[in-house]
């Protein structure tokens, strides 16, 4: 799922130490569940090679403890295989019975439900949520909120987990029009959660092992996670430090417990069952049983209907699947992104085939690469076309504009860094050492105790594929001698009462820090906050971010609380 956390994941992505281990523990299980399946399969042989040797590489160079694999197509089940540790200090292999948790993947399920409700006419995907779903306490002077709105992340309500908010008097507060923007928003989703139970008349997770689980035979599947799951679950593992940005090659701890039915990603499942699902989204919507959904709320589900570029170039968002293109074919997929689990899926509907994989860990990554990869293999072997060369995946170190961000920068206290690019590499220069910086998503993190609490943000005047103007760590700001801007900025002293660091010690939320650079706030030194005009500030980044962050209770002139849309935070002072 998308959440707080996923914020954090944005800002790095933390490798597990003890590496060393390697990926000793291999284990493949293959399954023929009929015999057309089991001739593809024999077809296939060549390319699971090929896809085993890659996922080796892949987990060594993203230090992945372990990792389930399922890939189906319209027949069923091809294979189920699993790699690594279910438990790296015991070394205990992963099973392939073991549940993992797919996070936002769980979307595509609520999905399904709804469109079940509107082939029953239980539910309106254009009727404004406010009439029937009065818990859902939006205050707005745009345009009504509809369930396609919810189902396509557009309705303009922020990013958050939760839709109820703590103070009943609060209202969700869109940024504009609903269907203006594509925005990922989970609390949409576990609104809908809500919905289908008032709908349908049975909690959510009732909801989905009736009319789904059962027809499909995903009968290990479980649709909330509690202790009871907890136990078939393998061993997971999140950063030790979550009050900074996600370091390469920190020390990763086992995840605590988790209780969830929030319907934005509330499913553990395990590969066997994640391929009866493929096998049905592969299918159009069907099942040997029948039509699990019908032929038109299937094109509904898979429809493009509104750009999500965010996710990709091309990229597009349908009813609880993204939908796009690989090598010019339709594919549905989704990722998943829990406390501890990190999943992704891919499904061609041109040639009908699959792939899921899971990592019990969460190091701010998605195994995009390995499902993306499964599929390209799968469809040359059936096609008799020679097997496609493995992905590139650059480790963590490997920055390909390295050579943007060298040069000497100051600060206006008259502070001085100095970046090398060495090849791909980037270093910064402290106390006559090279410090290497490891590449995170879109930023950057230096290997040192004291700029590591921070990204590193680089900034560009000129745009994406210009050279680095200046920077911002934390709450310092410092430019190269071709940055051309202003240098001095209008301070806001009042903005003092705010910075701080807050936190929340839910495992989904953990810390988030306020600072003041370059006559702005920042919220964890990388997303610029806007004044909203009633003492709110929007999260800016991007531009049309419908997240709020607003400060309450000022002890000796600082606020001592933080509400990050809706979701509670308290001052620490460390």
């Amino acid at each position: 799922m998308t959440t707080h956390l996923t914020r954090r994941e944005l800002l790095g992505r933390s490798l597990r130490t003890g590496a060393g281990l390697g990926i000793a523990s291999f284990v493949v299980k293959d399954l023929y569940p009929s015999v057309r399946a089991a001739q593809a399969s024999d077809m296939l042989a060549p390319a699971f090679r090929a896809l085993d040797d890659f996922v080796r590489a892949y987990m060594r160079t993203m230090d992945a403890p372990g990792l389930t694999l399922s890939l189906a197509d319209r027949t069923g089940v091809l294979r189920v295989a699993s790699y690594g540790y279910s438990n790296t200090e015991r070394a205990i292999p992963v099973d392939a019975s073991q549940l993992f948790e797919i996070g936002s993947i769980t979307k595509s399920f609520v999905a399904i439900a709804v469109l079940q409700l509107v082939d029953e006419k239980k539910i309106d995907l254009h009727r404004p949520v406010a009439e029937f779903m009065p818990w859902l306490k939006v205050g707005s002077a745009f345009p009504p909120i509809t369930v396609h709105h919810l189902l396509t992340h557009s309705s303009g309500l922020p990013e958050s987990l939760s839709c109820l908010l703590s103070d009943p008097a609060a209202r969700l507060r869109p940024r504009y029009a609903p269907g203006e923007h594509f925005f990922y928003c989970n609390l949409a989703y576990q609104a809908l959660g809500y919905l289908i139970w008032q709908t349908d008349g049975r909690p959510f997770a009732d909801a989905i092992r009736e009319r789904i689980l059962r027809p499909l035979g995903m009968d290990s599947t479980e649709p909330v996670i509690s202790g009871d799951t907890r136990r078939h679950e393998p061993r997971s593992y999140n950063a030790f430090l979550d009050d900074r940005p996600f370091m390469p090659g920190a020390t990763l701890k086992p995840a605590p417990p988790l209780v969830m039915d929030n319907a934005a990603g509330c499913i553990s499942s395990t590969p066997h069952d994640m391929g009866l699902y493929m096998q049905m989204l592969a299918g159009g919507g069907k099942t040997a049983r029948g039509r699990l959904l019908s032929e038109e709320s299937f094109a509904l589900m898979t429809r493009a209907h509104i750009s999500a570029e965010e996710f990709g170039p091309g990229a597009a968002y349908g009813y609880g699947l993204m939908i796009d293109t690989l090598d010019g074919h339709k594919v549905v997929r989704h990722t998943g992104g829990m406390v501890s689990f990190a999943s992704a899926i891919q499904v061609d509907i041109d040639d009908g085939l699959g792939a899921f994989t899971s990592i019990n860990a969460m190091q701010g990554y998605r195994p995009n690469p390995v499902a993306r990869y499964a599929l390209q293999l799968m469809r040359a072997a059936r096609n008799g076309r020679p097997l496609p060369p493995p992905p590139d995946v650059d480790a963590v170190s490997m920055i390909a504009d390295a050579q943007d961000c060298a040069g000497t920068i100051s600060s206006p206290s008259t502070a001085r860094l100095e970046f090398i690019a060495d090849g791909k590499a980037l270093f910064v220069l402290r106390d006559g050492k090279r410090v290497a910086i490891d590449r995170n998503g879109n930023q950057f993190v230096a290997r040192d105790p004291v700029l590591g609490r921070w990204p590193l943000n680089f900034l560009r005047e000129k745009g994406d594929r210009t050279p680095v103007t200046d920077l911002v760590i934390g709450p310092d700001w410092y430019y190269h001698s071709r940055y051309s801007g202003p240098q001095t900025f209008a301070d806001h002293p009042e903005w003092d009462a705010y910075t701080g660091h807050y936190r929340n010690d839910s495992p989904w939320y953990g810390s988030l820090r306020v600072t003041k650079a370059k006559g702005r706030l920042w919220m964890d030194g990388s997303v610029p906050l806007e004044a909203s005009g009633d003492g709110a500030f929007w999260l800016n980044e991007p531009a049309h971010n419908p997240g709020q962050i607003e400060f309450f209770n000022r002890v000796a002139g600082k606020c001592v609380q933080a509400k990050l849309s809706g979701i509670d935070y308290w001052r620490v002072v460390v």
